[in-house]
């Protein structure tokens, strides 16, 4: 029993019992009255389905307290009236993906941003530690009654599908700080950071607080997981593929060309050492057809056939 209306209830329902068995003991009979009140309250006691996931706020005249209970607790809610009640919750953990509501528009680079937001969530039932202000402090019940009060998961999940999206566009486009679509699709853990800092209100906007953004300190709600998960448009994802494609062709045909230029300047030279009469040695072009040749050849393109005599010189091309 581990908060005060439902102790405050057993110490009446103690009193009744006492007070009217003392009376029937001395003969009084309407002692009867309170003994039996006392008897009837014992059907308050309850406790929440077998779950450990599963909570009640207390209530007192249908007003919702500061006071939990996850154990067998005593309640006075049998009568026509209330007096001392509960709201049970589940303390479940939720995956969600948030699909941000509409193209993210980078002004640094003007690409647009498509994606979503992974969150793991779970109702707040911690009470604040000390280092929280005292103005703002609140305790496990508190965030509950938060939590309950904003439609719980359901209702939760309907707000943060545009904060989410308000607080993407934030950090694509601060000022001073805007960012690229490159930027914003390789960076997910620190876009992360930031996003769950700022939802979470233990961080504004630099310079401009965070008045005009919400955040979930009102929802009774916090976070196991947030995730972004960003990219940009497909066909902007092909044309850079295409482009680094373009690059590494340029960049070989380049280094087989400088190879080429290479082994010709070799085999002239190894002409220049056998034949010293300048007339009777290859020109560089015949040099580098007899490269080329070579290659077609060692790739299985191109076939010489030459007969023993040395007078007939057939090509023939696969």
């Amino acid at each position: 029993m581990n908060n005060r209306y439902s102790a405050a209830l057993v110490m009446i329902m103690l009193a009744l019992i006492t007070f009217g068995g003392l009376c029937l003991w001395d003969g009084h009979f309407l002692g009867l009255i309170p003994f039996v009140a006392g008897g009837l309250m014992l059907q308050g006691f309850r406790e929440p389905e077998s779950s450990p996931s599963r909570v009640w706020i207390i209530t007192f005249l249908g007003k919702k307290t500061d006071c939990l209970s996850r154990s067998t607790t005593m309640l006075l809610d049998w009568l026509p009236l209330k007096i001392v009640s509960y709201v049970e919750l589940l303390l479940e953990k939720i995956d969600h993906d948030f699909l941000l509501k509409k193209p993210v528009f980078c002004k640094k680079d003007g690409g647009y941003i498509y994606g979503f937001v992974s969150v793991s969530m779970e109702p707040d039932c911690d009470d604040d530690p000390d280092s929280v202000p005292l103005d703002q402090r609140k305790s496990g019940a508190e965030k509950l009654s938060d939590f309950n009060n904003a439609g719980e998961m359901k209702g939760i999940k309907t707000q943060l599908d545009d904060i989410l999206t308000s607080w993407i566009e934030q950090i694509a486009n601060e000022d001073g700080n805007e960012k690229t679509t490159v930027w914003m699709e390789t960076n997910g853990n620190e876009i992360s950071e930031i996003l769950l800092r700022r939802i979470s209100g233990q961080e504004g906007i630099p310079g401009h607080g965070n008045s005009h953004l919400d955040d979930v300190r009102g929802l009774g709600v916090k976070f196991t997981k947030l995730q972004a998960v960003l990219s940009t448009d497909k066909d902007v994802i092909r044309a850079r593929n295409d482009k680094l494609v373009e690059k590494a062709q340029r960049s070989a045909e380049k280094f087989d060309t400088e190879t080429i230029n290479g082994q010709v300047r070799l085999r002239a030279k190894l002409y220049t050492k056998d034949e010293p009469d300048p007339t009777k040695r290859p020109s560089l072009a015949d040099i580098r057809k007899e490269i080329f040749d070579e290659r077609l050849a060692k790739q299985g393109k191109f076939q010489k056939t030459v007969n023993q005599g040395g007078i007939n010189v057939a090509n023939v091309t696969k």
